[in-house]
């Protein structure tokens, strides 16, 4: 003796939730849920919300700033390349360079398993102008009338 299954009636709650009257799972005209946000998605923070407390905070660390200096002179670098100028392991690269971009110094991408990562000098300088050029150069000649 078999028994059989019988689905759901329209309008009724389901382990899914409440199932629409005249929908089925598969129904062409139900849109299906938004794929969750991928775990190799890069979030940087917008131009326009750049914190200066937060950056200067960020900048405070003498490793970070250094991180920031190399970046200015080498431009894009591989995550590994960075750690190998600052003499860090990957795990604590990865640590500064992630606090970096959530503070908006930094740009990652990434291309297959490999990471990049850049100075947002641009951005930097559009918000708060003169800033790179401080952090760059440790504020000598900065100012300076001639």
């Amino acid at each position: 003796m078999s028994a059989s299954v019988t689905p759901p009636a329209e309008g009724t709650a389901t382990a899914e939730g409440t199932r629409a009257a005249g929908a089925s799972p598969a129904s062409p005209g139900v849109a299906p849920e938004p794929p969750a946000a991928s775990r190799d998605t890069i979030r940087h923070p917008e131009t326009s919300t750049l914190d200066l407390a937060h950056v200067l905070r960020t900048v405070g660390d003498p490793l970070r700033l250094s991180m920031v200096r190399v970046l200015a002179a080498e431009g894009e670098l591989l995550c590994g390349a960075l750690g190998e100028h600052t003499g860090l392991p990957k795990s604590t690269t990865s640590y500064h360079t992630r606090l970096l971009r959530e503070a908006g110094l930094t740009r990652t991408r990434q291309d297959g398993t490999l990471r990049y990562i850049s100075l947002r000098s641009d951005d930097l300088e559009s918000r708060f102008p003169g800033l790179v050029d401080v952090l760059v150069t440790g504020g000598e000649g900065a100012g300076t009338t001639g």
